[in-house]
């Protein structure tokens, strides 16, 4: 017997988020997981960001059973932010905290230009 399976890359995921703002911030925190109800993945690998005045993007792998999965956001925010006066950071295992500046104060409808 002959496979007929190509390899297709990694598995992409998104993480959980949770979100909210205030008319000067928007707070963002991602899970690796699948929903925040279910465990963390805590083997992060390769985790790059990138906070651009309307996207925020983030990539990650993580082994899930034999393969490397990946973890990806990459949207165009709702409003335009201070990538400068923005920051992000690891908040403990399998998980990223952002606060990002708006450039206008004024309160979001939603996180992401398209809703998700």
């Amino acid at each position: 017997l002959k496979s007929t399976a190509k390899d297709v890359g990694p598995t992409v995921l998104r993480p959980a988020l949770q979100w909210a703002d205030n008319k000067g911030k928007v707070f963002i925190q991602l899970k690796f997981s699948k929903a925040f109800t279910s465990p963390a993945y805590t083997d992060i690998r390769n985790l790059e960001v990138d906070i651009k005045k309307d996207n925020v993007k983030l990539t990650a792998q993580v082994p899930i059973g034999k393969e490397i999965s990946q973890f990806l956001v990459d949207e165009e925010l709702f409003t335009e932010i201070e990538p400068e006066k923005s920051k992000w950071n690891t908040m403990g295992p399998g998980r990223v905290y952002f606060e990002l500046t708006k450039k206008t104060e004024d309160r979001w409808a939603r996180l992401f230009k398209v809703e998700q």
